[in-house]
């Protein structure tokens, strides 16, 4: 995303990197992802270290200065599940959900595959 202030670019779900290149100065606050806590993510900038501050869900780097690239770091799970896809009281489909991060890579049918389907519209 370009904006006045900055450049951000995240490289998730292929793994954990968000990058924020500064066009001017300006505080940033950044929203940590729900499947990760603040003290999970690692910040570094190209011009020092950098303290960042809880604030909620949030992250706070004030004071950054323009020409300044932050990255911030963290870990993307893998994690599966199991759910049903389908209309109450008509067909219903089960797969095997793999997330990395909060980004679905993979579903896999493991219920009986049917020809078709009907839905509540159908009347069928």
């Amino acid at each position: 995303k370009r904006l006045p202030q900055a450049e951000i670019r995240c490289q998730q779900p292929y793994r954990g990197l968000l990058a924020i290149d500064l066009k001017q100065d300006c505080n940033v606050r950044v929203r940590v992802p729900e499947f990760i806590t603040a003290k999970d993510v690692a910040v570094t900038s190209n011009r020092g270290a950098v303290s960042p501050r809880a604030w909620g869900n949030y992250l706070e780097l004030p004071g950054r200065k323009a020409g300044e690239q932050i990255e911030l770091r963290y870990p993307l799970a893998l994690r599966e599940e199991e759910v049903e896809i389908g209309n109450p009281g008509f067909r219903k489909f089960r797969y095997r959900v793999t997330w990395k991060g909060d980004t679905v890579v993979r579903m896999k049918l493991i219920s009986e595959p049917v020809a078709k389907g009907f839905s509540d519209f159908d009347g069928s």
